[in-house]
């Protein structure tokens, strides 16, 4: 084996970790991302319930009311009986009270029933609170963990970074360059790949008789015809 291959290699190891490192990153934010989402929509949740339980407690003080007034309609409606002194002037009082008075049960009924609701709402909600609570508190220890998880990583790219230009240095120009053409050209890790039982480990098809040839020649790389990788027989 050349030692440009041996330094290659060591640059191609290098690179894969700063690779990883960078995709992890990359990660980790949309993982945040989706997390702090989560967060929002169980805050959410709990807010909805919330306002469900108060819109029956406003829907209750407003029944009250109306009963109140009912109530003050039939007080009046009976003092002006005392006053009145025709038959047909008082009988029409007494309905007007007696259509006061269903009112008022109607109402009461519809109390009694927004009570039960807001019993069971305040049991759902109190229940839920209580399970979203921690789910939040869960979820916002993972978004902890995830931001000096991202605070580490980001400074080991750049050790991964360094550590890369570093294996970088002595290897000569021509097979530095035709790494980082193969590097810009290729999608996914090898760059520099070994030949086994006369295929290419990068793209696993057979080289050809002139890459063949070309590897018996020193001092200068030797490619893939099928996918342009540089190639090298191991020891």
């Amino acid at each position: 084996m050349e030692p440009e291959i041996r330094q290659l290699l060591i640059l191609q190891d290098r690179d894969q970790k700063w690779s990883k490192l960078i995709a992890e990153l990359e990660f980790v934010p949309r993982e945040r991302k989706t997390l702090e989402n989560k967060v929002a929509e169980l805050l959410a949740t709990i807010e909805n319930a919330q306002s469900h339980l108060k819109e029956l407690e406003r829907e209750r003080q407003q029944v009250d009311g109306d009963i109140a007034a009912a109530e003050e309609k039939i007080r009046r409606f009976k003092q002006q009986q005392l006053e009145v002194k025709k038959n047909d002037e008082y009988a029409a009082l007494t309905k007007e009270m007696e259509r006061s008075q269903s009112t008022i049960d109607s109402l009461e009924d519809r109390g009694l029933e927004i009570l039960t609701a807001i019993d069971e709402a305040r049991a759902t909600f109190n229940e839920q609170k209580s399970k979203i609570d921690e789910q939040v508190n869960n979820t916002r220890y993972q978004i902890d963990q995830l931001k000096q998880r991202e605070e580490e990583t980001a400074k080991r790219v750049e050790i991964a970074e360094s550590d890369f230009n570093a294996a970088r240095a002595g290897i000569p120009v021509d097979w530095l360059s035709s790494y980082d053409r193969v590097r810009k050209t290729t999608r996914n890790f090898p760059y520099v790949a070994a030949i086994d039982e006369g295929k290419c480990t990068g793209c696993h098809l057979r080289i050809s008789g002139e890459t063949i040839e070309a590897l018996k020649l020193k001092g200068a790389p030797a490619f893939c015809d099928q996918c342009g990788r540089i190639v090298y027989y191991p020891e």
